[in-house]
């Protein structure tokens, strides 16, 4: 028979911190021998950090930041990468360690009903790792009766490798992984699914009556503890009881393990359970007063010393009020003030000495006037006190009061400064208070100062949307320069943020509203290089609207010529793009007397239906460009865009890079008209085929024109030594002027003898200088 243990002492309290508000999760990260970090998640959906100095047993409150309107459900710290994953409103945030940066949604995961990270076992690190890296983290994620697996990498990304679904009966509520098990909990049981095998067992039913069901990995000793009311049950990782049950004296809100113990919270209490044995070990009290749930967590490693308890507390004012005076609001000190003067007035008018000064009751001051003088001098006071070295709560303090009084004043460039400035406001405290005054863009500033992005970006939108167009038209054709309140500033102080960001939903979501406002902004938006990982270009380009080509234009030849893509469908859109502009341009300029030679000579940046274009460049011009520059595009689908029109320098650079020289050569001699180009060209393809051929052209073009003599005559007398004079005479018309094919065939034989001459010349020397040097051998 087994002999119950005394109470013994297991836990030893080390540090607290007060926390006024109600706790819903806490998160114990142990970043080195000394120090741990400690996340608390609230009922309000406001995630907490504190840092705890183990060896001298010091815990301080650092920093803390606003996830969502909803109950934080669960933290998991993963410190190789400096990254949390919160679980709270259905979805999973991911968030830096720090809490520097604003909580990042997982887009991909959605409607989020249990959560849990696979627990690796030294006996079993390379589980489930197949081609997978071992660094990685793997998490189980229910989705109502879905279960989902899934791979969160070193680089951010979250990957779904496996869903099952209909396995399960009821909503998955709660799971737990180690190694090759995924312990599944729903209203109606608990489930067990082997990924190596595909099975899935029942373990046990549960009871109709019975609470929410809930896991725990117990780590030191791989099992898993599960949850009946108030009775836990601890089985192996193959799901069979292992031991007796625990039975806790009241059913826990939370749940921990150190050492061979379970450590249970509950109504400001904590108590301490022998795992094996199941017998009570230790009581701690934490409180007379709580509000909401206690909650505990533990290192989640196997050899883990550290316990956090976190629980929301009141302090009774009594205990504060003993030694000072409680606070009293501002308006009623200022009344006090004015009945002790209306008091001195009637004792002065009664004949009785008072400590007023009477030049002073001459003209006492309004209740206005002292309250402005009151706040004023608050000011000055606090902005002397701000640039102390203080700590984090009574910073916090300073700033949020700052902004009550600026407002109270209505100083809004006071306001939008320290909101924009590095600050320590407390952002719950000061929402309402802004909403409701409408002074958005001091929220809007304070949301972008603390990282807060997705809040920051939607009041922009909202102010870009209600700004009247009439009002900044007035205030521009006043001032010369945009008014602080105008659409376009709105916009401004959005890319901003936008340039900076690489949640590609939220670059996404607000470039539409941007984008009818400045083109200019959009681009600059998406081909920022201040963001740390690129936007995936695929996403973009379906996302832009297709209404605003020149932005889509841009965005592709960024890609193209500053990050050298060679991605070939790039390539072939954007040079169909080209092609879809260049026309456009090409119907509504012309007929033009500016059009020479395939090339617009003066093409302004305004369009003629008065949109102004971000490109310095002509569309034809840039379009040529491309075509002789790049070889990755599909020429042939871009010639099937073009071929029926006019564009005949474009058209003969396509039919270049397809290699039909005859193509080329009519549109330089024939459309273009450019003889000199044609020229040029039978000379890149150095055969006297393409001379006779663009003779023939010359001689005979087939248009309706007569023969192009003076054509014929230059290309003669320029590349006579490449032409046969047979065959010249051959193709020579009747209808030429006798002096000019005399002159011409004269020069076309002088210059072949020239070259005869030449050849035998240098074949002679040759010769000579292999006698030579057979001579000398």
């Amino acid at each position: 028979m087994a002999v119950k243990p005394k109470c013994r002492t297991i836990l030893q309290p080390l540090a607290e911190s007060s926390l006024d508000c109600s706790a819903t999760c806490v998160s114990l990260s142990k970043t080195s021998e000394e120090q741990a970090l400690i996340y608390v998640g609230t009922l309000a959906g406001t995630l907490f950090l504190y840092s705890f100095r183990i060896s001298l047993s010091v815990i301080s409150f650092l920093k803390r930041i606003s996830v969502c309107a909803s109950p934080v459900i669960s933290v998991s710290p993963l410190p190789h990468i400096g990254k949390l994953i919160v679980f709270a409103d259905g979805s999973l945030f991911l968030v830096d360690t720090t809490l520097l940066e604003s909580p990042k949604r997982v887009s991909l995961i959605k409607g989020v009903t249990a959560f849990s990270r696979k627990f690796r076992t030294q006996k079993n690190q390379g589980s489930y790792s197949g081609n997978h890296d071992h660094n990685n983290d793997f998490f189980a994620i229910g989705i109502g009766k879905k279960l989902v697996l899934a791979e969160f990498f070193l680089s951010g990304t979250l990957v779904v490798l496996k869903e099952f679904q209909g396995i399960f009966d009821g909503v998955i509520m709660t799971s737990s992984w180690i190694d090759d098990s995924i312990f599944v909990g729903t209203k109606t049981g608990y489930y067990l699914y082997n990924i190596l095998n595909g099975r899935c067992q029942l373990i046990f039913s549960l009871p109709d009556a019975s609470s929410v069901p809930r896991l725990r990995v117990l780590a030191n000793e791989a099992r898993v503890l599960l949850m009946v009311d108030n009775v836990g049950i601890v089985t192996d990782k193959e799901g069979n009881p292992v031991g007796g049950s625990l039975v806790f004296k009241e059913t826990p809100d939370s749940f921990a393990e150190i050492g061979s113990y379970v450590v249970s919270a509950t109504k400001m209490k904590v108590e301490v359970y022998h795992t094996k044995t199941g017998f009570w070990s230790q009581r701690l009290d934490l409180g007379d007063v709580g509000v909401g749930p206690c909650v505990v967590t533990d290192e989640g490693a196997e050899n883990g010393k550290l316990v956090a308890v976190a629980t929301g507390s009141k302090v009774p004012r009594n205990r504060y009020w003993g030694l000072h005076p409680p606070p009293t609001p501002l308006e009623n000190v200022i009344d006090n003030r004015l009945t002790t003067i209306q008091r001195a007035v009637f004792l002065k008018k009664a004949g009785l000495e008072t400590s007023v000064d009477d030049e002073f009751l001459l003209s006492p001051p309004s209740r206005s006037d002292l309250l402005l003088s009151a706040i004023e001098n608050m000011i000055r006071y606090l902005h002397a006190f701000r640039d102390k070295n203080l700590d984090l709560s009574v910073k916090e303090g300073v700033d949020t009061l700052l902004m009550y009084l600026y407002r109270a004043l209505n100083h809004v460039e006071d306001m939008e400064k320290l909101a924009s400035s590095e600050n320590s406001c407390v952002v719950e405290e000061l929402e309402p208070l802004l909403h409701e005054s409408g002074h958005l863009r001091a929220l809007a500033f304070l949301y972008t100062a603390k990282r807060m992005s997705d809040k920051a970006l939607a009041i922009w939108r909202i102010l870009a949307r209600n700004y009247s167009a009439s009002y900044q038209k007035n205030q521009y054709e006043v001032t010369g320069s945009p008014d602080p309140l105008s659409r376009e500033m709105a916009a401004i102080e959005a890319s901003r943020i936008l340039e900076e960001s690489s949640d590609e939903d939220l670059v996404l979501q607000h470039l539409g509203w941007i984008a009818d406002i400045s083109q200019v902004l959009a681009v600059q938006i998406l081909t920022s290089e201040n963001r740390t990982n690129l936007l995936l270009p695929d996403k973009v380009i379906s996302a832009i609207d297709p209404k605003k080509v020149e932005i889509l234009q841009r965005y592709l030849q960024w890609l193209i010529e500053d990050q050298d893509s060679d991605d070939s469908r790039l390539h072939t859109a954007y040079a169909l793009l080209l092609a879809k502009s260049a026309l456009q341009s090409y119907e509504m300029e012309c007929p033009s007397e500016n059009y020479v030679a395939g090339v617009l000579k003066d093409e302004t940046s305004i369009s003629n239906t008065g949109r102004r274009t971000i490109f310095e460049t002509p569309v034809r011009e840039r379009f040529q460009i491309f075509l002789q520059s790049s070889d990755l595009y599909d020429a042939e689908e871009v010639l099937d865009m073009i071929e029926q029109s006019e564009l005949w320098l474009e058209k003969a650079i396509l039919y270049r890079k397809l290699g039909k020289e005859t193509q080329v050569l009519q549109i330089f001699a024939l459309k273009l008209e450019d003889y000199k180009a044609a020229e040029q060209y039978c000379a890149e393809i150095g055969r006297p085929e393409a001379y006779i051929q663009l003779l023939e052209m010359y001689l005979d073009p087939k248009d309706g024109r007569g023969a192009m003599f003076k054509a014929a005559v230059h290309l003669l007398h320029s590349h006579g030594e490449m032409l046969d004079p047979i065959q010249v005479l051959e193709r020579l018309s009747s209808e030429i002027p006798l002096q000019l094919a005399s002159a011409t065939i004269l020069k076309l034989l002088r210059a072949r003898h020239h070259h005869r001459r030449q050849g035998l010349i240098v074949h002679t020397l040759s010769h000579a200088l292999h006698v030579d040097l057979t001579w000398r051998d």
